[in-house]
């Protein structure tokens, strides 16, 4: 009898133990969860801009898996999402002033209904005066500017980009379609159709793809001629007997330079689907095409970002902004003379580019020096051909 109370308590400090460790785990899993809940937040909520709090213009899009798809006739509100990509990493950009852009005004042109108390459509802020004009912006600015950066995306989130195009000739020899031409090469520039602009060349003040991932001159679709047929028979029925199809790419922002207003982009799918983007064909395997990073030292933060450093913070407003604007169109330069680009990572230049100016706006700077393309050598994809 005397033992039973000793197996009492050694049952109960186990018991005991045993209840710490549960809760610690449960503790533990509603922090992850946490996590979990929180990066989902991030998402981008398409529904805002197609049916938006009052003020705002419904804008249109196509819509594929929750995700805007850019590059597609039906997606006519293409110029405010990315607009709003652009805000998502640069909250103040609406603010921004550039000669005789005023940004505000642009953002009002997209986002409001043609009948509105403060903008003209298509024109300039209200009023009589240029006091009436500065209280149309302010009211503007009161009411919209806290909404508009509330919805827009910020990293890591998703969209995807698709091109039309016609299946070609079934290639025996190598065993499948070959993609190539216009196409890829379109999804290599992430060429706008309706905007007529190449997201992957950097423009002064907006939004620009750096493309963490190579895309092929060509690419294959590989299949026996009994799917080929097969296929075939499908894409032709939905076609009225023609061979039109789509080359989806599913993309994720990863990252972004706010002073660039570049966006980094890697591959989260790249398929064929038919004309209506409902039934896929073929998908690619994107582990081959996004980059493979190895490890590197971590930098400190103003090496990341030049703009957080004291020096950059005690220049007068203009000087920053001439300094972003001049950098973005360093980036641009570099992007477009895609040979010198293919060695060099243009974000890094543009760093160092915006670094050397920092520390003496006044002196102009034509190219880097050779010690900084050291530091940025690197096989990229340019985005240009």
């Amino acid at each position: 009898m005397s033992s039973i109370p000793l197996i009492s308590k050694d049952l109960l400090y186990f018991a005991r133990n045993m209840l710490v460790v549960a809760l610690s785990l449960a503790l533990m899993l509603v922090f992850l969860l946490g996590i979990t809940s929180e990066a989902s937040a991030r998402d981008f909520d398409v529904s805002a801009l197609v049916k938006p709090s009052s003020g705002l213009r419904p804008q249109e899009f196509f819509v594929w898996n929750h995700l805007v798809v850019l590059n597609h006739p039906d997606t006519h509100g293409q110029t405010p999402f990315l607009y709003l990509m652009a805000l998502g990493l640069r909250p103040n950009h609406i603010e921004d002033r550039g000669g005789s852009l005023d940004w505000a005004a642009q953002f009002a042109n997209w986002f409001l209904p043609q009948n509105n108390p403060t903008v003209f459509y298509g024109a300039g802020w209200k009023g009589q005066d240029e006091f009436e004009k500065a209280d149309s912006r302010k009211a503007f600015l009161d009411r919209f500017e806290k909404v508009l950066q509330d919805m827009a995306p910020k990293p890591p989130f998703q969209f995807a980009y698709t091109v039309e195009f016609n299946l070609p000739t079934y290639d025996a020899p190598n065993g499948g379609f070959v993609i190539g031409g216009d196409t890829l090469l379109m999804l290599r520039s992430m060429y706008m159709a309706n905007g007529a602009v190449s997201l992957a060349v950097q423009q002064p003040n907006q939004i620009s793809f750096d493309a963490d991932y190579d895309i092929p001159e060509k690419m294959l679709w590989a299949a026996d001629e009994s799917v080929a047929r097969s296929a075939l028979k499908k894409v032709r029925a939905q076609s009225n007997e023609g061979r039109t199809v789509r080359l989806l790419a599913v993309l994720e922002a990863v990252s972004g330079d706010p002073n660039l207003l570049t966006l980094k982009t890697r591959l989260k799918k790249l398929a064929i689907y038919d004309q209506s983007l409902t039934n896929e064909l073929f998908s690619f395997d994107v582990a081959a095409l996004n980059h493979q990073h190895s490890s590197v030292a971590a930098k400190s933060e103003e090496e990341k970002d030049p703009t957080l450093s004291p020096a950059f913070l005690r220049l007068p407003p203009g000087d920053q902004t001439k300094i972003r604007d001049e950098t973005q169109l360093f980036v641009r330069d570099c992007k477009i003379k895609s040979s010198y680009a293919t060695f060099h990572n243009c974000a890094c230049l543009g760093q160092h580019y915006m670094s050397k100016r920092i520390s003496d706006p006044n002196e102009e700077i034509s190219k880097v020096t050779d010690e900084i393309r050291l530091d940025c050598v690197e096989i990229v994809s340019t985005g240009v051909v």
